[in-house]
Order: C-alpha cells, then structure tokens, then sequence
C-alpha cells in the first residue's frame, strides 16, 4: 500500500532500547489518517521524497472528493458519486413499452458499475446515466469541476486550477493510451 502525504516536521525519539521517528504531516482527514495507521504493519518500509511532478490521477481524485464530501455530510462516497453523475454526466433517454422492461433494463444497466443507474422520468421513459469509466476529457472535468465546488462549498480543501487542468491533460493521455 502506498501512501503520499506532506511532511511538515520530523522529530527523533531516541532512548536505549528503541528508537522512534514521530512526524508530523499536517491537517489531514481522519478518513485518511484512519487508513494510514490500518495500513502500517511492523515491516521493512522504503521511505523517499516525491518529487513535484507527481500525477494524481482524475479518477483517484474525484473519488477522493466524493470521500471527503460524504465524510462531511455523514453520507456515502457512493452516494455523492451517483449524485455528480446524476447531477452532470451523460444520460442516454431510453423509451420503454411497459414499466416491466424499464426494471429488466435497469437490472442489466446497473451491472456496468455504480455510476450506471436509471432515474424514471415518465413511467416509460427514463434517463439511463453512463458511469465515468466512459467518460470524455470534458465529461471528466465537468465532473470533478462539481465536485471542487461542493468540496470548496464545505470547506474541504481542493486542488489549484492549473493543478486540474494538468491532471486533466494526463488522464485524457493515459484513456487514449489504454484505447
């Protein structure tokens, strides 16, 4: 398991029969501290400094927002995922012959992942919602840009613009990579 956070200040504990090297890395959720301490066991670790130039990922990073936003609402980070996708992503409308073929499509539908589900708009017609593991670069963004504003709107602290946009670009390079 990997780990990348701030280091904003080391300080040596040393006595004669151990040694202890207590850091101090800043405000962070308690969802994240949460799972650092789960994730470290007594092991060998291999400690280095990342470089600036580091990417992170603009699906990692919605879903971070997503977290952080339900962490705040005392909801689920599935639940805020489905409201943005609900909110801003793409929707095919799909006309049906009875509300019982609706159900069967929906049953299908869903099984793509969790930002695949239908919102019933009449009894025969329904907005089928596609989840962003199909989006384009600006479904993405218009994505994580909704996310930013709640996130900012609750106080949560996000990425600078020009943070994004970078973000954006290598997400795009690496979703036409994978074809």
């Amino acid at each position: 398991m990997n780990f990348i956070f701030n280091i904003t200040a080391v300080k040596p504990l040393i006595s004669l029969d151990t040694s202890v090297l207590q850091v101090d890395i800043g405000k962070v959720s308690q969802t994240f501290l949460k799972t650092l301490v789960e994730g470290i066991k007594p092991g060998k670790y291999e400690l280095k400094k990342v470089g600036k130039k580091r990417s992170v990922s603009a699906n990692n990073y919605a879903w971070y927002l997503c977290t952080e936003i339900a962490n705040k609402l005392r909801s689920t980070k599935v639940e805020i995922y489905r409201k943005a996708v609900g909110e801003v992503g793409r929707y095919t409308e799909m006309y049906f012959p009875n509300p019982k073929a609706m159900e069967s499509f929906e049953e299908i539908w869903k099984r793509n992942g969790i930002g695949w589900f239908l919102v019933p708009v009449s009894k025969y017609v329904a907005h089928a919602y596609h989840g962003s593991s199909v989006y384009y670069t600006d479904e993405m963004s218009r994505l994580i840009d909704w996310l930013v504003d709640e996130a900012q709107g609750l106080g949560i602290p996000t990425m600078s613009d020009k943070e994004l946009l970078v973000m954006i670009g290598r997400w795009d390079r690496d979703r036409k990579r994978m074809g």
